[in-house]
């Protein structure tokens, strides 16, 4: 399936490396007689400074003064410590060191008192659990006081062991201080803490934490609540438990000071932007990613440096990538660039140029996507020649020569990768360049090479979302391989057609099981609402794909459930809420008896569409019917060259009908043979099928109610012009209610016959705006006036005995304000599909000598979507305001707003409205209103 691509990998920003620390080739010996070998003890010292493993190596074996071995060493790291401390520093751990280490043979070798005296030096409890006096008798059978003049120098040994990685050595020190006040008490209780989280030992190092947090709490230090947070949330993310990691970091946020300096040990303190940058990663992992993306939008605005901002960015960037929301995406990565370039962080400068390279290509811009992925490839050998990056780069470019159809130059950028991650160790590289050679393996149409690549790639990582695309590949290239089997003559005995199926349903489930996770944490507000359509526009084929397979073992009501998982799920769902429905169960996703409760519940057959690229899928579902769910499929990629001129199915009905009807070149009545040919072919392949259903289910000829619910592009098909001939339509055959899901249906589908009660005063009726010239994209637009639309609103006015908004009074606000009451909308005004606005006077056009704000005329789709209303009935009798972006949620329209807003039911139109008609269409069509006939009645005889 060339759609499904795993696009490459969008990498976080990695700090640009500060070169390798290098050792004196030449060690100086000293003269003096305290020369010794070079051994374990000196090594583990020098460590502690910060010197690399590989560094200290090359002192083995070697016969050098130990003070000035580390003085040199230590100076090329700390250029600004004297030698005099770093001598100090090393002479007092060598005291530390020099101690005798008691193992478990030498307690066994002890007598029975001995023992005592070693058990003392284990921590004491009391510590973590009592704030009284502690004391405790170190090995040596001393208390240590910790009395102001011994204070400085119990924390300095403390810091030496911490530096040094002694942990065990800092906890034998704690148990024989001797508190005095509650700075002695936080001091035992975060170096205890602290201690236990450097040795991995997790549980105890979360219960010093929470003591030194409530203690710190009950004293009212909240620079030290917040180190507490810090090292508890990651704690809880090292346990995988990363919602309790957000809400810690949260914490830490909100505590923290002016004054954090990392506590007693002078610790290094994450920045508060760095903080919301973990709390936004702890959040993802999570699945809860409109969150992520607040708390990701927290850490830019949060940042004082510009390398947070630039990480924050980055990481915004990647996660609204991998959301599907590619051009917002992209949004980040500019401002990346220009950060990266004022810094002149070239390492970082790289990574980003990556990761427009991967938005690009998500946005179908191939040339971009090339030019930004080379560019990568070129500052990373340059800047960071290291086998992790260029495995990136490598990978990345070769998806940029994949979507150019470049499969050659494709394979070899994904073997150089392939070849940096083995070098490197690299997993994660690895595991890319296998994704991506499974992704060109099906393309090529060598399945199974494809899946032996995909099966490494799910050995290789668990990160999330590449697992789910991973399954999602695979799934695919199980369903190709099926495809392949069926059509063939030569029987294949290694593995059926139906075997085949079956793995790609396990797989494809695997992606939507992951889906539903993500999510379920992006429902609720309007931001989470637009993740939510992202989430489901990014994984439409895996849905269809399944739908394919099912469909194909003859498991078509299961089809019927999965079609329904996915079509305009956010929009069902705030509909249900907003409801406060109180019928039969409809959680969602919606069960098979949960749909046929629904569908027991309505008073006319529902028509049920899916195209998922192969196949349009119709299902007819019949109340108080046995058999309940009738089921045909077209195979309508077998049609393209007979019926679509060449064009897929989706192409011919966006471009051939609907772009056609937009563009008022499909003369529906008229002598083009194009038009004619255009319906009737449609006829053909959507009418006729669910005809024939009717027949087989025994409807009566006379039931005239027909509910459809298409989807994406069948979103544009006019059914109720389909026709063989003009002499009888599919309009005149059926009153046609188009609903946007089952669950929507059952949220609304009760008040969908009602007749419309009007009351005086309970309608907004608006007519020919007096709209001004204004701007909208760089351009000037002048729509000029409607004087049908003026009569059409009287006209509609005097009928529901209200009165009308007209001309300069038609502004924006008066209009917003009327409709908050009213059972019935009325809206005759100009409209735009692809800018997707419907446009009002201005109150201030008097006044103006330039072009009027936007804001001030035109309503759009997003602020409708916020409103709370409950009309009845609303009527968009302006052009196009059927139109939109067509998403796998639908068409994102000002239809779909209104639904959103509240509103029962809604009339559009598909394609520009002639004045005059359109103000004829609607004198009938409220007169039949009035007279209490039913919309969808009204509008057929109409």
């Amino acid at each position: 399936d060339p759609n499904c691509i795993t696009q490459g990998d969008a990498g976080l920003v990695k700090p640009k490396s500060s070169g390798k620390r290098s050792v004196p080739t030449k060690i100086p010996v000293s003269p003096k007689n305290n020369t010794q070998l070079w051994g374990d003890k000196e090594k583990k010292i020098v460590k502690g400074y910060g010197v690399a493993e590989e560094e200290c190596n090359q002192l083995d074996g070697t016969q050098c003064d130990l003070h000035e071995c580390v003085v040199v060493v230590c100076r090329s790291i700390h250029k600004d410590v004297s030698s005099h401390l770093i001598v100090t520093g090393i002479e007092s751990q060598r005291k530390i060191f020099s101690q005798p280490t008691l193992t478990r043979d030498t307690v066994n070798g002890m007598n029975d008192s001995s023992k005592e005296t070693v058990e003392n030096t284990k921590v004491n409890p009391n510590i973590s659990r009592d704030t009284k006096q502690i004391t405790s008798t170190n090995t040596y059978g001393k208390v240590i006081g910790m009395n102001n003049s011994s204070k400085l120098e119990n924390l300095t040994r403390l810091q030496e062991c911490l530096h040094a990685q002694d942990y065990n050595t800092m906890l034998t020190m704690i148990t024989s201080l001797l508190p005095h006040d509650v700075e002695d008490i936080l001091l035992c209780k975060f170096g205890c803490g602290l201690a236990y989280y450097k040795l991995s030992k997790l549980s105890p190092a979360m219960g010093y934490f929470n003591d030194y947090m409530e203690l710190a709490q009950a004293n009212h230090k909240t620079a030290d609540v917040s180190l507490a947070h810090v090292y508890l949330g990651d704690i809880a993310s090292m346990g995988n438990d990363y919602i309790t990691t957000a809400d810690h970091y949260l914490k830490a946020i909100k505590n923290y000071g002016t004054n954090n300096t990392g506590g007693m040990f002078k610790l290094p303190m994450p920045t508060v932007s760095s903080l919301y940058a973990k709390q936004a990663a702890a959040l993802r992992q999570a699945s809860h990613m409109a969150k992520a993306v607040d708390a990701f939008r927290n850490a830019v605005t949060t940042a004082e440096w510009g390398k947070d901002k630039l990480s924050s960015r980055n990481s915004l960037g990647n996660l609204l990538q991998s959301l599907g929301d590619h051009a917002g995406a992209l949004e980040e990565y500019k401002l990346c660039i220009e950060l990266c370039e004022d810094l002149k962080d070239y390492v970082s400068l790289g990574w980003t140029h990556g990761n427009m390279g991967n938005a690009y290509i998500g946005l179908h811009e191939k040339d971009k996507a090339l030019y930004h992925l080379k560019k990568s490839l070129d500052l990373v050998l340059a800047y960071e020649p290291t086998p992790a990056a260029i495995c990136r780069a490598y990978n990345n470019l070769g998806t940029a020569y994949q979507a150019l159809n470049e499969l050659d130059h494709a394979e070899e950028n994904y073997r150089l990768a392939q070849t940096q991650a083995v070098y490197g160790n690299d997993r994660t590289g690895e595991g890319r360049a296998f994704g991506n050679l499974g992704n060109l393996f099906l393309l090529r149409k060598n399945y199974s090479k494809a899946v032996e690549c995909y099966s490494e790639v799910l050995q290789l990582t668990k990160e999330r979302s590449i697992v789910s695309t991973v399954h999602h590949n695979k799934g695919c290239a199980y369903y190709e391989w099926a495809e392949m089997k069926r059509s063939s003559p030569i029987p294949d005995l290694t593995i059926s057609a139906q075997e085949l199926y079956n793995l790609a349903i396990g797989d494809l489930r695997e992606t939507i099981r992951l889906h539903e996770e993500i999510y379920q944490s992006a429902k609720g507000s309007s931001k989470g609402l637009n993740l939510s359509v992202s989430l489901t526009e990014s994984n439409s084929r895996t849905f269809h794909r399944l739908q394919d397979c099912l469909v194909n073992l003859k498991q078509s009501d299961e089809a019927l459930v999965v079609a329904e998982s996915s079509r305009a799920r956010s929009l069902g769902e705030v509909l249900l809420h907003k409801s406060k429905h109180t019928g039969p169960n409809l959680n969602y996703p919606l069960t098979l008896n949960a749909i046929k409760q629904i569908v027991a519940s309505q008073e006319c057959p529902i028509v049920y569409l899916s195209y998922t690229g192969a196949r349009l899928l119709l299902w007819l579902l019949v109340p108080n019917n046995t058999k309940c769910i009738y089921h045909e499929a077209v195979q309508v990629d077998k049609l393209e060259q007979e019926k679509f001129d060449g064009k897929s199915f989706d192409h011919y009905v966006c471009h051939n009908v609907s772009r056609a009807a937009g563009d008022a070149q499909l003369e529906l009545f008229g002598d083009s043979n194009n038009s004619k040919m255009s319906l009737a072919v449609l006829y053909e392949i959507v009418a006729q099928p669910i005809i024939k259903m009717l027949t087989a289910a025994n409807i009566r000829s006379e039931t005239k109610q027909l509910v459809i619910i298409p989807d994406s592009y069948t979103c544009l098909i006019p059914f109720a012009a389909l026709h063989q001939d003009l002499d009888k339509t599919f309009g005149d055959m059926f009153c046609v209610h188009i609903m946007p899901s089952l669950l929507a249906l059952g949220v609304l589908g009760s008040r969908m016959h009602q007749t419309i009660l009007v009351e005086p005063s309970n309608a907004c009726v608006v007519g020919n705006p007096n709209i001004p010239i204004f701007e909208h994209n760089g351009e000037e637009w002048n729509l000029g006036r409607l004087p049908h639309a003026t009569k059409e609103a009287e006209w509609i006015s005097c009928a529901l005995k209200t009165s009308p908004i007209l001309d300069q009074r038609a502004t924006k606000n008066a209009v917003l304000s009327r409709m908050m009451s009213a059972n019935v909308i009325h809206i005759a005004t100009h409209g735009s599909a692809v800018s997707g606005f419907l446009a009002f006077a201005d109150v201030n056009t008097s006044f103006r000598g330039s072009p009027a704000d936007t804001k001030d005329v035109l309503l759009f789709p997003n602020e409708v979507e916020k409103l709370t209303i409950n009309p009845a009935l609303v009527v968009l009798s302006s052009c196009d305001s059927a139109r939109g972006t067509i998403r796998a949620e639908g068409i994102m329209g000002m239809g779909r707003a209104f639904f959103l807003a509240g509103a029962q039911s809604i009339l559009t139109t598909l394609w520009k409205v002639p004045d005059e008609s359109a103000g004829v269409l609607m004198q009938f069509f409220y007169q039949y209103l009035v007279d209490g006939v039913s919309t969808t009645q009204a509008l057929q005889m109409s």
